[in-house]
């Protein structure tokens, strides 16, 4: 569990520092600053007990997806229901913009053809 949370915190510090690093690029400022004061607050990570430093089965290779500890997960459904329902809408909303604008074409046809006769 150590060596997980190890692997953890240091994918989130490495997350941490690109974010940092976009942020300083944005703002026309060098990220050294930044970062050496970042560091600086940032707590070391705890040592793992030497008994734990036997690889893993996730280290070690493959792992079947069963025997993998549960995660957070969103549920498909409303994801799903939620994007047809945006594009359903965006469909209907682009139909009723070339409706409105055929009838303005239609009502230019007509007064044109009004005024040869």
């Amino acid at each position: 569990m150590i060596v997980r949370d190890r692997v953890h915190q240091q994918r989130v510090d490495a997350e941490l520092l690109e974010a940092v690093r976009r942020a300083t690029e944005l703002v026309g400022i060098g990220a050294a600053p930044v970062l050496a004061v970042g560091a600086a607050q940032t707590p070391a990570p705890a040592q793992a007990p030497a008994a734990t430093s036997k690889p893993t089965a996730a280290q070690d290779g493959f792992v079947p997806v069963s025997q993998l500890p549960p995660t957070e997960e969103l549920a498909p459904g409303p994801l799903v229901l939620g994007a047809y329902g945006f594009i359903w809408v965006a469909v209907l909303v682009y139909v009723w913009s070339l409706a409105r604008r055929l009838n303005a074409v239609q009502k230019d046809f007509d007064t044109l053809s009004k005024r040869q006769r």
